[in-house]
């Protein structure tokens, strides 16, 4: 968030190429949590600020790919909710998802009178076996 576009638009990390690896051998689920909001010093911001997006991404694995068609629903963060972002009925060997994590424009008002810096929680992804 550091030119007027962002504060007016939104921000956005772009892509992280497969940002979150899954090695299954049947269905699954990712849910996603923060540890706490985004913090600088004695300065918060509200984390469900953030959308976490998901998209698939390269197969990582040995052999040939397998089809796969995976529910990928974008969250935003919370701190007390973990949200499943990734659900898959079939298992892979290897399989990246992109992640972009993103300011919608709704949101982009919460930094504003904020200190300048670096503002810093966890993020956690966890899988499930259904």
């Amino acid at each position: 968030m550091n030119t007027p576009e962002h504060f007016q638009s939104g921000n956005t990390s772009g892509q992280k190429a497969d940002h979150v690896q899954i090695s299954a051998t049947g269905e699954y689920e990712v849910k996603v949590i923060a540890s706490s909001d985004l913090t600088s010093g004695s300065e918060t911001i509200p984390v469900n600020t953030i959308t976490v997006t998901p998209t698939l991404g390269s197969y990582l694995g040995a052999g040939s790919e397998g089809t796969v068609s995976p529910t990928l629903t974008a969250q935003s963060l919370s701190t007390s909710t973990e949200n499943t972002i990734i659900s898959c009925n079939t298992g892979e060997s290897l399989r990246g998802y992109n992640i972009e994590y993103s300011i919608p424009s709704d949101s982009a008002s919460e930094y504003l009178n904020h200190s300048a810096g670096t503002y810093t929680t966890t993020v956690t992804y966890s899988l499930y076996a259904l």
